[in-house]
């Protein structure tokens, strides 16, 4: 089979199309920048949000298409009878935020929060979590039925850390760089649920070419969970391991400090306890043994603290924190003039 991954050079996309590969699959991966090809893995290079990359699609044709974009509803819903038409099977990667607060665990079947949210300024927004839920309706309205869902939850490896409601570059930056990691309470004792991109990509691999799985939703997810606290204590514990110090500063409330421009994903999945079924698509794909969150989470740290890469840094953010925890970050780590000043304004300034 051939097999198109739409914005698959993430984590779960490397994991996933490596999955295929070995399971005899010829594997196309979208991309704005070049690479070189690698076995039956090979690249396309493009914008998969512009026009012109759906008037190349229309033109072929995959077995699969897996689609990792993030759309906006109006976007998506513009162009989904085309990637239908392009695809024998096509994956729409949803999320697991599209649930509303549940205290027993999460099925296919659980209330999803665009139904059941009273909150009318929310509602008015496209936020990821009802987009998300909006574009899997566009999916069951549209002609064809050859559809998939998948609903994954948070989602790690080894360039993806997450902390709360923070990406490795709003945390882990910080605590390699000596200065203090700050947590909020209010979420610190929150459950939550974190799956190994690894395992993830399994199970995506092993419904492609199952006439079973059209026309479904799964909540691709395992079922280990734990607090927040939780989660921050194996990666301290792992930190210190390199003999480097890690302090915490823990704060009241999320919405206190760094989160205002996420405060929809900290309202309305951060602070709910999230814990899922994953037994509908076991029950097609078979028995699978999850990476455990205690195991996997620690050596994705690890593999990561071995060459630590990271993506652009937000100053202004990193002003704030520092006012808060009473630090400075030292300006030789800061590229560019304009940045430095905007770092000073934001820490000494505002």
């Amino acid at each position: 089979m051939t097999i198109l991954l739409i914005g698959g050079t993430g984590v779960m996309g490397h994991y996933l199309a490596e999955n295929l590969q070995q399971m005899g699959h010829q594997v196309v991966i979208t991309s704005r920048s070049h690479h070189e090809s690698i076995g039956s893995i090979s690249y396309w290079q493009c914008d998969a949000r512009k026009d012109c990359f759906l008037d190349e699609l229309r033109d072929k044709h995959f077995d699969a298409i897996v689609d990792f974009m993030g759309y906006r509803t109006e976007e998506f819903k513009s162009r989904v009878e085309i990637l239908l038409d392009s695809t024998d099977h096509y994956f729409f990667l949803s999320s697991s935020r599209v649930y509303a607060e549940s205290e027993v665990p999460i099925t296919e079947n659980s209330p999803m929060l665009s139904d059941v949210c009273r909150d009318e300024e929310y509602l008015h927004t496209d936020e990821y979590a009802l987009s998300k839920a909006r574009e899997e309706k566009i999916l069951r309205t549209a002609s064809q039925k050859n559809w998939t869902i998948l609903r994954p939850y948070i989602t790690y490896g080894r360039n993806r850390l997450q902390l709360e409601g923070m990406e490795k570059e709003e945390w882990l930056y910080r605590a390699i760089h000596g200065r203090s990691v700050l947590v909020s309470r209010d979420i610190l004792d929150k459950r939550t649920t974190m799956t190994h991109a690894a395992d993830v990509a399994f199970c995506i691999s092993r419904l492609v070419g199952r006439e079973e799985a059209k026309g479904e939703d799964f909540n691709v997810v395992g079922t280990d969970n734990m607090i927040w606290r939780d989660v921050l204590d194996i990666y301290k514990d792992a930190f210190l391991q390199t003999g480097l110090p890690f302090r915490v500063r823990e704060v009241k409330s999320a919405m206190d400090i760094h989160y205002l421009w996420a405060k929809y994903q900290i309202r309305y999945d951060r602070l709910f306890n999230r814990t899922f079924s994953n037994q509908k698509i076991l029950a097609l794909i078979g028995e699978h043994s999850f990476v455990s969150m205690s195991k996997g989470v620690r050596e994705m740290l690890f593999s990561f603290l071995e060459s630590p890469q990271f993506k652009t840094i937000d100053w202004n953010l990193e002003a704030s924190k520092d006012k808060l925890s009473g630090e400075c970050a030292r300006l030789s780590e800061i590229e560019g003039a304009k940045p430095k000043l905007r770092y000073l304004v934001h820490r000494y300034l505002r």
